[in-house]
């Protein structure tokens, strides 16, 4: 197995590493849909009159708390190494 490792050790890697951002819109509209759902099902039952505004006001807010939330983990991902290795 150590030959093999040496050998991928060598090679320049062709393809980025990026598509996080893919990752976390593809979550976060799976989230975002059953939240949603879920809200409009509960909400349809008790007042079905006002069922489109409460729908959308639940999936905005819903997103700009995805957002803020996707905004600070990513923020602490990076923030924590940096100060670890300022620490050191």
């Amino acid at each position: 197995m150590a030959h093999h490792t040496a050998l991928r050790e060598d090679r320049e890697e062709l393809h980025p590493h990026g598509g996080d951002w893919l990752r976390d819109i593809v979550f976060g509209l799976n989230d975002g849909l059953v939240t949603t759902l879920v809200c409009v099902m509960a909400v349809g039952a008790v007042a079905p009159v006002q069922l489109v505004s409460i729908g959308v006001a639940e999936l905005l807010s819903g997103g700009v708390a995805m957002a803020l939330g996707d905004y600070l983990s990513s923020y602490t991902a990076n923030d924590v190494p940096t100060r670890q290795i300022a620490t050191e």
